[in-house]
């Protein structure tokens, strides 16, 4: 059965965008993979639309049930104001 086509996520920020699109091409539901993560899947949704923005935790989360990590990359150019 193939997986409902989504409209382009809207949130504002990049990599949120970035990890909806990963999962739109993850072969499980939304409702599975908010399961794994720990979540109901209609915060998925919420992120997708830009109405609720996830906790640290619950986006490293769901980074790690699609086979991501988080990492910092350190930007040598930036004027930290310290």
């Amino acid at each position: 059965m193939a997986k409902f086509q989504r409209k382009p996520p809207r949130t504002a920020s990049a990599i949120i965008r970035d990890m909806m699109e990963i999962i739109d091409q993850d072969p499980r539901s939304m409702e599975t993979i908010g399961k794994v993560v720990g979540i109901h899947p209609n915060n998925l949704s919420y992120w997708r639309s830009g109405m609720r923005s996830p906790t640290l935790i619950n986006f490293e989360n769901a980074a790690q049930a699609i086979g991501y990590k988080l990492t910092l990359v350190r930007i040598n150019d930036v004027d930290s104001g310290l």
